[in-house]
């Protein structure tokens, strides 16, 4: 199997199990978040938007629990195999439903995988066929969302004062919804959070930048999830790390994978 089959296969295990993950943590509290909504319902819909609200318009008003479950069960099926593509977009339909009915509830997280569920819908893994320039569409959108999250968000911290002068993760570690804080808060951190962010966009495109760049944002991620309580936007985020995982890393761990299952089987 080639290195990009092999990254969009985990791409799409590790789509479907952030999903199941998401879904099981929500499912306590679907009677506030989808049966009786704390967030504001929105707006008349339109025609586009319409289609993602879901509820009320081509789905009945109380069905958000036996959707939930349905998509549990579409996730189930992708964390552990390739499911045709209408599985996929009533994954990707369903899940905008249920975060359109709790929009309050949604972060940056959220929204990235509402793109890569959208986009995931196209990935194929078709190891007897070469890629084509068309297949290669959605591969190379999702690894520009990336790019283009990162992008967005360091450029918007740019905007305001205090993650230049250093006190915005001291402010956010004050807020008892993310404390207590774990971690030695100094203004050195953010400015370190506005240097990775900025320069991810560039540093991925080459080899030895590449490999340093992720896992500085491996630890940038899992401190958000752990020291913030961010979990699922962190695990959002480095989803898509697979799809820039090195191709020589992709190598040596099948060579692994083989010398181990040879072992075995002598």
């Amino acid at each position: 199997m080639k290195a990009l089959d092999i990254r969009v296969m985990w791409f799409q295990r590790a789509l479907h199990l952030w999903l199941l993950v998401w879904l099981l943590s929500a499912l306590p509290a679907a009677e506030w978040l989808w049966e009786h909504p704390v967030s504001p319902e929105l707006g008349d819909p339109g025609i586009v938007s319409g289609l993602l609200h879901g509820f009320g318009v081509w789905m009945p008003s109380g069905a958000a629990v036996p959707v939930a479950i349905a998509l549990l069960l579409f996730a189930v099926i992708g964390a552990f195999k390739s499911r045709p593509w209408w599985i996929g977009a009533l994954t990707w339909l369903f899940f905008c439903a249920l975060t359109d009915r709790a929009w309050l509830a949604n972060n940056g997280g959220t929204w990235l995988m509402r793109n890569a569920l959208f986009w995931s819908i196209f990935l194929r893994v078709d190891p007897s066929k070469e890629h084509g320039p068309l297949s290669l569409v959605p591969i190379q959108v999702l690894r520009l969302q990336l790019l283009l999250a990162y992008a967005i968000t360091g450029l918007q911290k740019l905007h305001g004062t205090t993650w230049t002068d250093g006190t915005a993760l001291g402010i956010i570690a004050s807020d008892p919804t993310y404390g207590p804080s774990l971690l030695p808060v100094t203004p050195g951190l953010c400015w370190a959070v506005l240097l990775f962010q900025l320069t991810f966009p560039l540093a991925v495109w080459w080899g030895p930048t590449r490999i340093v760049w992720l896992a500085a944002g491996v630890v940038f991620h899992l401190g958000t999830a752990f020291w913030l309580g961010i979990v699922d936007m962190a695990f959002a985020f480095l989803v898509f790390y697979l799809l820039w995982f090195p191709e020589e890393g992709v190598a040596w761990m099948m060579r692994s994978l083989r010398i181990t299952s040879t072992a075995n089987t002598t």
